[in-house]
């Protein structure tokens, strides 16, 4: 585990052109100017559809409360999800802010005190000549992406961030004259600006269109060795315990190799549910955690020696992977809505880290 302070790269392949960090710079900077937060919420939400890929990113102005300056785009139907459940109320923007911070799908201009900013924005900056001075003044953008530490944009991220600045300039001017613009008759249509492209050049038009449905992810647990399994159920303790297991993020971030964009591990976790004894846990970054989840079961359960008559689940996510490897054990498996044994182990590993991180 290491501190967030230090997880950001001295060198990023892919990183943005200085022309193109210039026109970024341009267009968040004419953008602050025209303070449009001092007549648009967070809530007049607006599309702006990327030439390139057609992914609509759905838009909101940041500042009406005076605390966060700023542009978002929330990225596609996954990112426009999110915004929704956050708006609905499901998640405090206090207690939740972890969570919040892990189901972000988007990417965010924003205007900061200079302490904020890292030791890569401020080369930048100097590199371009700019001057900024004040408090949230200071222009910063980056990716938000589930499961990983904001990270530094692409080229391709800070081209279609600048079309986007340079989108809502010109949507928050009509706004201050027409506040009703962006509301649809019809609850599923937004209103996007729509790109077409013509040579080098874009004409944008607009036009009330539906969010694309979100793919359903399929989640397996791959291939799994049978004789393995067989070979436990011989050789271990079959017992009446009821355990809990879970899945979830670990509120450290973890950066395998310099350079690499850090992570927050998924965190598997098995406890007994009456002696609330932790029979395992496993870290993995997001994207192993299907193929290790089964050498984590498997673990637990030679390690322990026991093989438990029921399993409960909490996240229904979590199910498609569990489920096959208790089909094979002969074990009850049961969704339930809150995990007692795992949220006290949960709140240890979290008084744990926190300590650590001091």
């Amino acid at each position: 585990m290491i501190n967030s302070d230090n997880l950001f790269c001295e060198t990023r392949a892919s990183s943005p052109s200085l022309e193109k960090w210039r026109e970024l710079y341009k267009s968040a900077i004419k953008f602050k100017m025209l303070e449009p937060w001092n007549w648009m919420e967070d809530t007049d939400l607006f599309g702006i559809q990327n030439p390139d890929s057609g992914e609509i990113g759905y838009c909101c102005v940041l500042g009406a409360y005076r605390e966060f300056f700023g542009l978002a785009v929330y990225l596609g139907t996954e990112g426009l999800n999110a915004y929704l459940k956050l708006q609905s109320g499901r998640m405090s923007k206090e207690k939740d802010a972890f969570k919040i911070l892990l189901t972000k799908k988007c990417l965010v201009a924003s205007f900061e005190d200079k302490r904020y900013l890292r030791k890569e924005d401020i080369e930048v900056i100097k590199e371009l000549g700019l001057v900024f001075h004040g408090p949230c003044a200071w222009p910063q953008f980056r990716n938000y992406e589930p499961g990983y530490f904001p990270w530094y944009l692409t080229e391709e991220e800070a081209v279609y961030l600048t079309l986007c600045l340079k989108q809502a300039y010109h949507i928050a001017l009509r706004f201050k004259s027409n506040p009703n613009m962006l509301v649809s008759s019809k609850k599923k249509l937004y209103f996007v600006r729509v790109p077409k492209k013509e040579g080098d050049n874009i004409e944008w038009t607009d036009a009330w269109l539906e969010p694309i449905p979100l793919k359903e992810i399929v989640r397996t647990t791959g291939k799994i060795d049978k004789e393995r399994i067989q070979k436990i159920s011989r050789t271990v303790s079959h017992t009446e315990m009821i355990w809990e297991i879970d899945s979830f993020y670990t509120p450290q971030c973890v950066q395998e190799n310099k350079g690499e964009r850090p992570f927050y591990p998924v965190t598997f976790m098995c406890v007994d549910q009456v002696s609330y004894f932790v029979l395992g846990v496993h870290l993995t970054p997001k994207h192993r955690e299907e193929e290790e989840f089964i050498e984590y079961f498997l673990e637990t359960i030679e390690k322990n020696g026991l093989l438990p008559a029921k399993l409960l689940v909490r996240n229904k996510e979590f199910l498609p992977l569990v489920k096959p490897l208790t089909e094979m054990f002969n074990i009850e498996l049961e969704s339930v809505k809150t995990l007692r044994a795992v949220n006290e182990a949960r709140r240890s590993m979290l008084e744990f880290f926190t300590r650590s991180g001091q």
